[in-house]
C-alpha cells in the first residue's frame, strides 16, 4: 500500500498527461496524443505544490507513528512494518511532487505510480517515462 501522498500523485498525473494513465498503449496508435492541454499542466501544478506540502506533513505524521509503532514491537512487528513502509512512501513523495513541479511543463506524459516514479528516478533521467515492464 502506498501513502496518502503517493496516491495523490497518481491521481493528478493521471489527470495531468496527454495520454492519460495508458499513455504507453497509445503510442504508435491514431489516438496517441502529442500535446498536453495548457490547463491540465496549471491544475497539475497546484496540485503538485499541494501534494509536496502535503507529504511533508504526511511523512512527519508517520514517523511519529512509526516511533510509537516501537512499543507495539514487542508484541508484533507489523504495526512497525506498516509504519515503516508509509514513511517511505510519504518521503518519496516529497521528492516525486518536488520534481513534478519542475518537470511537468516539459514532459509530454510523467509517471502515474509509485512505482514507475521509483524506476525513472534509480535511471536518473527525470524527464523520460520509461515503459512499463511486461511480464
Amino acid at each position: 500500500m502506498t501513502s496518502i501522498s503517493a496516491q495523490m500523485m497518481s491521481s493528478i498525473s493521471e489527470y495531468r498527461n496527454a495520454n492519460g494513465k495508458d499513455w504507453h498503449k497509445k503510442i504508435g496508435t491514431k489516438d496517441h496524443n502529442n500535446t498536453p492541454k495548457s490547463w491540465k499542466i496549471l491544475t497539475a501544478e497546484a496540485g503538485y505544490i499541494f501534494t509536496f506540502a502535503f507529504s511533508i506533513t504526511e511523512t512527519v505524521a508517520k514517523s511519529a507513528l512509526l516511533l510509537l509503532s516501537t512499543l507495539a514491537a514487542l508484541i508484533t512487528t507489523e504495526p512497525m512494518k506498516k509504519a515503516w513502509e508509509d514513511v517511505k512512501s510519504s518521503g518519496f513523495s516529497i521528492g516525486w511532487s518536488f520534481v513534478d513541479i519542475c518537470i511537468t511543463p516539459f514532459c509530454l506524459d510523467i509517471a502515474t505510480s509509485e512505482d514507475q516514479a521509483r524506476n525513472i528516478f534509480s535511471k536518473g533521467n527525470l524527464l523520460r517515462v520509461p515503459s512499463p515492464q511486461v511480464n
